[in-house]
């Protein structure tokens, strides 16, 4: 196995091996299997199947893995090509399986298929991705009847949904189907943040690690709810107006799942500002460096050379520097925090007010994360809210990930970038965004939490 793994690795408890000798099909093609496939290969999953008889009918952002492929071909195919370039640990070891049924079903006899696929007895774990009710039903009625744990990922506009069953035999009753979401579009954004979260329950459920528990979990998100976490719509009737120009601040972990889904969104312009190259130790947290030849190469360079090809009508100005604070040009309607420097956080902060602009904020740790929206005057600004300034005067500036790396999980990741272009969403629309931070912990139950933010403990400081 190669580098690309080694900040994971150096978690406590993390044995890598069990990942890569693990098997687990995913039975889909659009964006929630496009984002879990990507999630799957980022944590080293060294086998798997992919299920779907879907043919490419013509290239569309939303379903980024397909540039480049000739209408007329089967998604499986281009996919198991795409993701054993990305990822040559692969190599041999991912299998596409069409099913050779209506657009719509599985039946009996491919549930047969999936037991023989590839020589496999059974598998560790099965992912539906198809936000198809009666395949959903056959799913959990294969993982009880085989013991084989099921999990059903589901995405659509502002709402996703991660349910995990573990096998004891039980039956399966109509409420534990999502049929809100049946056969609705997958949306790109709510996709990768579920994608993100089932690699987080896979590699719960295929590794766990020291005090993690495997049980039955029911994740909602709805970002028509003004908490996330709520299941009635605060919102309606949003239309989102992407005709914006923004400046995404750091090419990393967080900025190229920014990056990628603001160009799926069709933005009019991108300025990525990022002075670093890309490391190979990182590959399993930067997934679009590993579709071209990056390893120490710019990261704003290659990230506009890869993201450009998802939408060329979208126009990337990259540069390989710093962001200082100041504007050389026209001024940006938005502002991304992509970079885990808090001196830069408390840089972007103050620019944010000093200028009027939206700034989206993302944090994360191996296990956690929040993501903020920072709309001067209207909600408390990140010194506010955690402390910025605080932590960049303390801050020491590291000595990079190849000499010193730290813990990290490209997983996590995923699910708070697209909880920043999720809030960006309902800025966009012209709707107030929500007034706190969505809180993701993977330790615990609900795995998310909104905590509520004011003015009152601001005192304007930076507001």
């Amino acid at each position: 196995m190669s580098d690309r793994y080694l900040r994971q690795m150096i978690i406590e408890g993390w044995d890598q091996s069990k990942l890569y000798n693990s098997s687990v099909a995913v039975v889909g093609s659009g964006p929630v299997a496009i984002s879990t496939l990507v999630a799957l290969s980022m944590l080293g999953v060294g086998d798997i199947d992919i299920y779907s008889n879907r043919i490419l009918k013509q290239y569309d952002p939303s379903e980024f893995l397909y540039f480049g492929e000739e209408p007329g071909v089967y998604k499986v195919d281009a996919l198991e090509r795409i993701m054993k370039k990305s990822n040559p640990d692969l190599e041999g070891n991912i299998t596409n399986l069409k099913m050779g049924v209506t657009w719509n079903f599985l039946s009996d006899s491919e549930l047969i298929l999936m037991d023989k696929s590839a020589g496999k007895t059974r598998y560790n774990l099965v992912v539906d991705a198809t936000n198809n009710p009666s395949i959903e039903s056959l799913m959990l009625q294969y993982g009880i009847s085989r013991m084989v744990p099921i999990i059903n990922a589901s995405a659509m506009a502002y709402k996703g949904e991660v349910k995990v069953v573990t096998p004891d035999g039980k039956e399966i009753s109509r409420g534990a189907l999502s049929t809100e979401y049946a056969y609705k579009p997958q949306d790109p954004v709510m996709a990768g943040l579920i994608g993100g979260l089932v690699g987080e329950e896979a590699r719960r459920l295929l590794m766990p690690l020291k005090g993690e528990s495997i049980e039955d979990i029911d994740v909602n998100l709805n970002f028509l709810s003004r908490k996330i976490v709520g299941q009635e719509d605060d919102y309606e009737n949003l239309n989102p107006d992407y005709r914006k120009s923004v400046l995404v601040v750091g090419a990393g972990s967080l900025g190229v799942n920014v990056v990628r889904e603001l160009v799926q969104r069709g933005v009019k312009k991108i300025w990525l500002y990022d002075a670093d190259r890309v490391e190979e130790l990182n590959l399993n947290r930067q997934y679009e460096y590993t579709l071209a030849d990056s390893v120490g190469q710019p990261k704003a360079l290659m990230l506009k050379e890869v993201a450009s090809q998802y939408n060329p009508a979208v126009q990337i100005i990259a540069k390989n520097e710093f962001f200082t604070g100041e504007f050389k040009s026209a001024l940006p309607d938005a502002i991304f925090r992509c970079t885990d420097s808090f001196k830069t956080s408390a840089m972007l902060n103050a620019t944010a007010h000093k200028y009027n602009i939206p700034l989206f904020y993302a944090a994360t740790s191996k296990d956690d994360g929040q993501a903020y929206a920072v709309i001067p005057g209207k909600t408390p600004g990140l010194d506010d809210i955690f402390d910025v300034n605080k932590a960049a005067e303390e801050e020491i500036v590291p000595a990079g990930c190849v000499e010193e790396p730290t813990p990290s999980v490209g997983t996590v990741n995923m699910i708070m970038s697209s909880a920043m272009v999720g809030l960006f969403d309902i800025w966009c629309a012209g709707a107030e965004v929500p007034r706190g931070y969505l809180n993701y912990s993977n330790k615990e139950f609900n795995r998310f939490s909104f905590v509520e933010t004011n003015f009152k403990t601001a005192q304007n400081k930076g507001v």
